[in-house]
């Protein structure tokens, strides 16, 4: 079982190629998760129209995995977080679940 966290961002299309860099696989986000060996990886799925939504799904091993991980990250989560919400309008946590 894993336990899966989802975002939506509203993201400007000036700002598309960077919070694709820096969301995706790749970028500060995943880099920064990565050091938890409890993180399973993110999945960016990219808008086909027009609209700019972005969605991620972060998935994880469970629920106090996670919890712990930002509990212990708190300063580097909320920096990474200051750093980078100048690239969408808005963000939006769609739900948890696990499968």
């Amino acid at each position: 079982m894993s336990y899966y966290i989802i975002w939506q961002y509203d993201v400007p299309q000036e700002n598309a190629t960077e919070f694709e860099n820096e969301y995706g696989k790749k970028g500060a986000w995943g880099r920064f998760f990565m050091q938890s060996p409890f993180y399973q990886g993110s999945t960016l799925l990219k808008p086909t129209d027009k609209n700019q939504h972005y969605v991620i799904i972060d998935r994880w091993v469970d629920q106090p995995a996670y919890e712990n991980f930002l509990r212990d990250n708190k300063d580097g989560y909320n920096g990474l977080s200051k750093i980078y919400q100048r690239l969408f309008n808005s963000e939006e946590k769609l739900g948890q679940y696990t499968d």
